[in-house]
């Protein structure tokens, strides 16, 4: 019988029976020839005595190096009175076990049994995980993620966006963390690895022919972001806010942000002017979609950076969401509302004795603040007599509080 070479093994031909080639290199190692002419490997040894036929697979893709590695392998094994075939579903089962515990499920239980219960912004380490982490290691074994990962995803995602990067360092790190003591992973890849330089507190307020501009790339732009980007400039809340906002949070002329949704923690009142109400009466009321702002399916709209990018390259001017919030406070000052009156339209947690003892909510003169900064921004994007709204001169307040 010729001895096994590659060469051997693809000018071997059937027979009228089915034939076995041992491999007089190998031990165990048979080439079996069907009367089809299909080829395969087989491995034979013996367990408490009893024999064994294994097929290792198909030499149209096993090579002959290759399947004298695997029948060693099992040899091997068969050399130290374990079956190789247990042996093989002992490790699939491990492999199974250690691939059932992904980024994305970990996450999944860190928010739920973690961050829900301890963390009532829940919510945007969710949305930072979801927006910068995921797309990136989802489906990975987390006990795989190496430092070398962490520090690949900080700096890819620092390149344009540092405060990003920093949150997400951190939100990865508390994950990571919590994996640790419940001996889901042993280290902590992301330990000890040094956030981006931190960005200096931004003062941007955008002029009022760069508010006219953004607002007019905002309508061209249509529903869902420029319609979302409006609702930002009228009403100064935060872009997690309005992009999370439900229908059934609007009732008349009143949105009620719930205080789960809200960075205080308590529910926010939010008047919505004429101006805002015609924004909203555009937005389509998709069947199934309980979100203003749905992303796919009925999540809250998300993948800002991209969006934003193109109505800033529309509107010619540079900005973040943010700086909107900040332009409708100093816009408020400029109007001559009462500070007290501004810091509650965008929901300032009050501090001192006025937090103790007013509790007045302020609605009429929320409403009042913000249909005049909304008759304000009309006169910006149709100019005419009946909408033009006189701007104080004075300086806004030095102490207004950003958040």
């Amino acid at each position: 019988m010729p001895k096994l070479t590659t060469k051997a093994v693809e000018a071997a031909k059937a027979g009228p029976a089915r034939r076995e080639i041992a491999d007089d290199v190998t031990r165990g190692l048979y080439l079996i020839i069907q009367t089809s002419g299909a080829k395969s490997w087989a491995v034979r040894y013996r367990i408490e005595g009893k024999s064994i036929k294994e097929t290792i697979g198909p030499a149209s893709t096993l090579g002959l190096a290759e399947a004298r590695r695997e029948t060693e392998r099992r040899m091997k094994l068969v050399a130290l009175g374990t079956d190789p075939r247990e042996h093989a579903r002992a490790s699939k089962q491990a492999d199974a076990q250690r691939r059932s515990r992904t980024f994305a499920a970990v996450a999944a239980e860190f928010i739920e049994l973690h961050a829900k219960r301890r963390n009532r912004s829940w919510r945007h380490a969710e949305s930072v995980l979801r927006r910068d982490v995921l797309p990136s290691w989802a489906d990975r074994p987390i006990d795989e993620i190496r430092r070398r990962d962490v520090t690949g995803l900080v700096d890819r995602i620092a390149v344009e966006r540092p405060y990003a990067a920093r949150l997400m360092l951190a939100n990865v790190r508390k994950l990571f963390a919590w994996a640790m003591e419940r001996e889901i992973i042993e280290t902590n890849p992301a330990a000890g690895i040094k956030a981006p330089i931190r960005i200096a507190c931004r003062d941007r307020v955008l002029s009022d022919d760069e508010l006219r501009r953004v607002w007019q790339a905002a309508d061209a732009d249509g529903y869902p972001f420029g319609r979302y980007v409006q609702m930002l400039i009228l009403t100064g809340c935060r872009r997690s806010e309005i992009a999370g906002m439900r229908w059934e949070e609007i009732s008349g002329d009143v949105l009620t942000i719930p205080s789960e949704r809200y960075k205080t923690g308590r529910s926010h009142v939010v008047p919505v002017s004429r101006l805002a109400l015609e924004v909203l009466a555009s937005v389509p009321r998709i069947e199934g979609q309980a979100h203003v702002f749905s992303g796919r399916g009925d999540v809250a709209m998300s993948g800002f950076g991209k969006r934003k990018a193109a109505l800033t390259a529309a509107a010619a001017v540079e900005f973040a969401l943010h700086d909107l919030r900040r332009t409708v406070r100093t816009g408020l000052s400029r109007l001559r509302v009462p500070f007290e009156v501004a810091e509650r339209c965008l929901g300032h947690v009050q501090g001192g004795v006025a937090a103790h003892y007013d509790h007045h909510a302020y609605v009429a003169e929320k409403r009042d603040a913000l249909e005049l900064w909304a008759r304000h921004v009309e006169s910006l994007i149709r100019p005419g007599p009946a909408n033009v709204v006189s701007l104080a001169t004075r300086t806004p307040a030095a102490h207004i509080a950003d958040g």
